[in-house]
């Protein structure tokens, strides 16, 4: 995949705000290129630059969309049990029992601090 310019990187950002926010008021199927080239002021062969799809655009879109739910799942999660983002995603097996206290109480496994079921693990999302 080839390295974006900051200028083409803004401007497909933008183009998935557009179309979040399109799809969000017209709805994903009735929806075309060339409406959401339109909402975002460049033409449709544009948008067909960053997008080969409508299914394309729209599966950017749903990654952009998971990215803020699962950063504002990690920050509630922190704020509840007084941990930042990055000690709430680090793996049970990594942590001491002395660095910080497990959330039930009881460990799953020995040297864990935290209780594997309550571990959040984020993977990025890739297309198949």
């Amino acid at each position: 995949m080839e390295e974006l310019s900051p200028l083409r990187m803004k401007r497909k950002l933008n183009l998935i705000e557009v179309a979040e926010d399109y799809f969000i008021e017209h709805g994903l199927h009735t929806s075309t290129m060339e409406d959401i080239a339109a909402a975002s002021g460049i033409s449709r062969q544009t948008v067909y630059r960053y997008y080969s799809s409508k299914e394309d655009l729209a599966f950017a879109v749903e990654n952009r969309v998971l990215e803020r739910l699962f950063t504002r799942m990690g920050e509630l999660f922190g704020a509840a049990y007084g941990m930042t983002l990055e000690n709430s995603m680090r793996s049970p097996m990594s942590s001491s029992p002395s660095s910080s206290k497990s959330m039930s109480g009881n460990s799953s496994s020995p040297g864990s601090s935290m209780p594997i079921s309550s571990t959040i693990l984020i993977q990025p999302i890739t297309k198949r």
